[in-house]
């Protein structure tokens, strides 16, 4: 009986373990990094998807951050698959990214988290049939400054993002500017933003981490892309506390959503970001909004 136990034990260890879904890892730099897979209900391995790449916030991780975003459930119903990276754990329960401007150990250690991605993105075409021509990325805060950072320095591997409560750049102590990397092509973004963003400033400011550095706005992040992605103009539209900014003659499409009452949060989500981040709006849903954005951008 003993007997019949132990090797019970052993097949759920091996069936659990070879589980296309869950927590996983890979080596980069001799390291390893840890990710969380999802995949579709409906998946079929004869069949291609499209990946979408979701980022936590400084100091999360991928279990809060399939939470928070809900993009799990919402690939069991459209059909794609998600990965959840986390990023390296230098200090205990202080996860981040190196966006090339910041934030927190992963900056400071110039940890290199584009090769990461990169690598991931390669990882999971191997294992799996994805659509090489629609790679996504989205993230919040620090993993919003990450999705900037992915779609300016892999272009050819990135077709569109969507980053949340995050910017581009900001000024240090001595004046000088800090940024993402300079993109090398124009991609499409759709931007979501909260004005009353207690973080990351909607008209930047003092770093929540430093006050004598300086955050860029959300304009001073869009004035960036914008001269990227080739866009002169713009049209506004409002309803209620959502306004959409959708800007014209672009060689790749740029959408602002600001919302008015917004915080340092995820619209839509059923999960608060954190407890010091401010109002969730239920008005739209970023997720499913994005989800509809990507599907108009595959790579040509």
């Amino acid at each position: 009986m003993k007997i019949k136990v132990s090797i019970l034990i052993v097949l759920l260890v091996v069936i659990s373990c070879s589980s296309p879904s869950g927590k996983k890892s890979i080596i980069v730099d001799n390291t390893e990094r840890t990710y969380t897979l999802h995949l579709p209900k409906s998946f079929d391995s004869q069949q291609r998807y499209p990946l979408v790449i979701v980022l936590h916030g400084r100091g999360g991780d991928s279990q809060r951050m399939e939470d928070v975003s809900g993009m799990s459930q919402k690939a069991d119903k459209e059909g794609f698959i998600v990965v959840y990276p986390e990023g390296l754990e230098i200090l205990r329960g202080r996860r981040s990214w190196n966006a090339n401007f910041c934030c927190g150990e992963a900056y400071v250690k110039k940890i290199n988290d584009v090769q990461f991605i990169s690598t991931l993105i390669d990882t999971i075409a191997e294992e799996y049939n994805i659509d090489e021509k629609r790679v996504y990325v989205t993230g919040i805060s620090n993993g919003g400054r990450m999705t900037y950072e992915l779609a300016a320095s892999l272009p050819l591997k990135i077709a569109a993002a969507a980053p949340i409560a995050a910017n581009v750049g900001r000024n240090d102590s001595r004046g000088a500017t800090e940024t993402i990397t300079i993109p090398s092509a124009p991609v499409p973004l759709l931007i979501f933003h909260g004005k009353e963003d207690p973080v990351t400033p909607y008209e930047g400011g003092p770093s929540e981490e430093d006050p004598t550095i300086l955050e860029f706005s959300v304009d001073d992040s869009l004035q960036f892309w914008k001269e990227v992605n080739g866009c002169s103009g713009s049209e506004i539209i409002t309803f209620g506390n959502i306004q959409v900014e959708g800007f014209k003659n672009c060689d790749a499409e740029i959408i602002l959503y600001t919302i008015n009452n917004g915080g340092h949060t995820w619209p839509g989500s059923s999960a608060r970001f954190t407890k010091e981040s401010g109002f969730v709006s239920n008005e739209i849903s970023a997720t499913d909004l994005m989800w509809e954005f990507f599907k108009r951008h595959p790579k040509s």
